[in-house]
């Protein structure tokens, strides 16, 4: 589950896009989202590759990685060197899985903003009775 992230004034305009979905309703940084968006379905990419591509370093690129793949908008699998060792290559996730996985997160964003907006007219509430006795005093 994702947490509630403060909502982007873009978010709520006519000029709001892809990317400032994907920033709402994952807490994605610019980075991430570039990286997110140098990826193809099925195209298995080294990190110093999308390292090169995006103009990061490759530390701050497997930062993203690792970050898209535990939201699972970004799949990894490692490939085994002939002569000894390993190395990793990413993916984008299905797009139809990726959009799965959106809307299931912004379902259980409304659910907990309704939620919410129900415990905040129960605090106003309680505040109002609490203003109506003191000034009563």
């Amino acid at each position: 589950m994702v947490p509630i992230m403060k909502m982007s004034t873009l978010i709520n305009t006519k000029i709001a896009c892809c990317a400032d979905l994907l920033e709402f309703v994952y807490n994605l940084t610019k980075t991430d989202i570039l990286v997110l968006y140098s990826l193809s379905p099925g195209k298995w990419v080294r990190t110093k590759d999308i390292a090169q591509y995006v103009s990061r370093e490759e530390s701050t690129v497997y930062r993203s990685l690792q970050k898209l793949n535990g939201l699972k908008l970004v799949l990894k699998d490692y490939r085994i060197i002939p002569e000894g060792g390993y190395y990793y290559e990413y993916t984008l996730n299905d797009t139809e899985e990726i959009r799965k996985l959106i809307n299931t997160n912004i379902d259980e964003m409304t659910v907990r903003m309704k939620s919410l907006l129900l415990d905040m007219v129960t605090e106003f509430n309680l505040k109002k009775s609490y203003v109506d006795e003191s000034t009563n005093h």
